[in-house]
């Protein structure tokens, strides 16, 4: 809505982060203190890269993604739109995250996490939320 009224949306970096010149910064994105964004990465719109979270080389983060405090992706991941990673959370390298995605606080994703959801557990997998006693949903790609 601000854009239909005329607003610009500025790309804000603390001056204590780390951004790699040859990365590629979508509008309205916000990169706090001591994260880093690391070589050929393309952020998209309106992200948030949190204090000390990483995004190494050659990653693709989604518009309306959020990279919580401390949050690690490795080199070559892609985390689709409005996808969450936890605070803490780990994605090893060459990963993909879907669509609206939650990765809980403290997580380690070593699969891909395609379908829409919440992911627990270590390793993390998706959590059956229409049946809590159920718990955690193996899932196969």
């Amino acid at each position: 809505m601000l854009k239909e009224i005329g607003y610009e949306l500025p790309v804000i970096i603390s001056k204590n982060a780390i951004v790699n010149k040859d990365v590629s910064i979508g509008e309205g994105t916000v990169i706090l203190e001591k994260a880093m964004i690391n070589v050929s990465s393309t952020i998209g719109r309106c992200v948030i890269i949190s204090t000390s979270a990483i995004v190494e080389h050659d990653c693709k983060v989604g518009n309306f993604v959020h990279l919580a405090v401390g949050a690690i992706i490795g080199g070559e991941v892609e985390v689709e739109a409005n996808s969450i990673i936890g605070v803490g959370a780990k994605v090893i390298q060459g990963r993909r995250i879907g669509i609206n995605c939650v990765i809980s606080a403290g997580r380690i994703v070593i699969n891909n996490t395609l379908m829409e959801g919440t992911y627990s557990g270590i390793p993390a997998r998706r959590l059956d939320l229409s049946n809590p006693l159920k718990g955690i949903i193996k899932e196969s790609e």
